[in-house]
């Protein structure tokens, strides 16, 4: 399944969560609702744990008046008291052991007391896994650690760190999934590979690294998420008797990290064909146990013995959503319009368009400073046309640029602006009706005297291949 409405150009310049917060907000913009963005700042925000709320925090709202807030991909349906549960390990672990959910066998530490996390890794056994207390996105993990002497070294690497609390848990093998559900569906399972590379008996393990990346920027999701030489990759390395300076064998898979976290490096590929409905439910169910969190991202690894067993990992209430969207292998899960479905369920089905709202000049709006929150104008609906009138002659200062903006929008016109140079700039209108075109034109010819002003594209009906701008309103 391939999304025909989001084409990876449209995230050019956006990265991490702000793409989940965009994904989401142009999935209900486009059926109609009212999206509003909202400052840091902001008395409204209505969730805990939020940082760096810029282009993050927006509501939707129905023309019946129904309003919901969203921060990344968190609505205001997950309870911040099911936020919080999730938020430590040790706590989920508690609450679905609870509900008779299996989790892996182990216990919380505090980093100083060495000899009792060295016992309980005798007692449980080894392989174990270790990681902080209160962390995401694999930061600070370590697993298959098989030995004494191996978790000592770990842990003296964490008392060069941040982490004074730690969970020690006995490491299963077999492959570990991310599930994505939404009210009573798992809507998109992705199987995460660690960091890796393929070699080609040519290059180094550094420069095939090289060459990951620069693949992983092609993706909308992974091209902020490069491969980084570090502790855990030397140590992954050293265990196979391997250094980056090392050239690998024509096909030689070598993996570079344990933990299969997008992050740090991991792969995404969608499985959702694949995983076995016991695994679905054992998903859904893990989220009910919580209570007060209908969508979250379920982390589980997979008996590879019987693909109907697995254990919890970990529940992410503010889980990304953009890589079921672009994984890097397989088929699009379109978990956004999920979403939009269980908030706004009066919305489904309703016809789409390829409108997108420009979130860079929103985000610069909003961190200038001048406004609070800002709205975007309602997405065109019905036939649309589209043209391009040039201004030259005079340097086009930023702040008339933005002046002659609000004259289109006032107009109710949208589109983009694209800066030639200092003194000529091109805008590509969007057009629902030729008469507030052509008043357009008079205005800004009226006010701008001194200008040359010319349509260099005549208005023409819009395809279904194009994607167009839809300009924003101040409040």
């Amino acid at each position: 399944m391939s999304n025909k409405y989001l084409d990876p150009a449209i995230f050019n310049g956006i990265f991490g969560h702000n793409i989940d917060s965009y994904l989401i907000s142009l999935e209900g913009w486009r059926r109609g609702l009212t999206l509003t963005w909202y400052r840091e700042q902001t008395p409204v925000n209505p969730f805990n744990h939020t940082t760096d709320t810029a282009m993050k925090l927006f509501s939707l709202e129905s023309h019946g008046g129904k309003k919901h807030f969203f921060y990344r991909s968190r609505g205001d349906l997950v309870h911040n008291d099911s936020t919080q549960i999730c938020i430590s390990k040790q706590n989920t672990k508690d609450v679905l052991e609870e509900h008779g959910i299996s989790t892996p066998e182990g216990d919380r530490f505090e980093l100083k007391n060495r000899a009792d996390i060295l016992k309980c890794a005798n007692e449980i056994k080894y392989p174990v896994v270790v990681k902080p207390l209160s962390e995401s996105m694999g930061r600070g993990v370590f697993t298959d650690i098989s030995s004494d002497k191996e978790l000592n070294e770990i842990l003296d690497h964490y008392e060069t760190s941040r982490y004074s609390k730690l969970i020690l848990e006995k490491y299963y093998y077999g492959n570990e999934y991310r599930i994505y559900v939404v009210g009573d569906e798992a809507v998109s399972c992705v199987y995460r590979e660690a960091a890796s590379v393929t070699g080609d008996g040519e290059k180094t393990i550094q420069q095939l690294i090289t060459d990951k990346n620069r693949a992983r920027k092609k993706n909308p999701n992974l091209k902020n998420k490069l491969i980084k030489v570090d502790y855990e990759i030397e140590r992954m390395l050293s265990r196979q008797g391997l250094m980056t300076s090392s050239v690998l064998e024509d096909g030689q898979q070598v993996f570079l990290r344990s933990t299969s976290n997008l992050s740090i490096g991991g792969e995404p590929f969608d499985v959702t064909d694949e995983i076995s409905d016991e695994i679905k439910q054992l998903a859904v169910d893990s989220l009910k146990a919580i209570g007060n969190i209908p969508h979250a991202g379920v982390d589980i690894i997979i008996d590879p013995n019987d693909d109907t067993k697995g254990v919890v990992i970990e529940l992410n209430p503010t889980a990304g959503i953009t890589f079921h969207v672009f994984p890097y292998n397989g088929k699009t899960r379109d978990v956004p319009a999920k979403l939009i479905d269980y908030y706004f369920p009066e919305t489904k089905g309703m016809p789409k368009n390829n409108f997108i709202f420009d979130y860079k000049e929103a985000t610069a709006i909003l961190k200038d400073g001048q406004y609070n929150q800002l709205q975007i104008a309602p997405c065109p609906t019905g036939e649309t046309m589209h043209a391009t009138v040039k201004m030259s002659g005079k340097p086009i200062s930023g702040g008339r640029m933005l002046r002659i903006k609000r004259s289109a929008l006032i107009t109710q016109l949208s589109g983009n602006f694209e800066r030639v140079d200092n003194s000529t700039i091109l805008m590509h209108m969007i057009i629902s009706k030729k008469s507030r075109f052509e008043l357009f034109i008079r205005r800004i010819k009226k006010r701008y005297p001194d200008y040359n002003i010319e349509v260099t594209k005549t208005p023409v009906k819009t395809s279904a291949g194009e994607y167009f701008y839809r300009g924003i309103t101040f409040n």
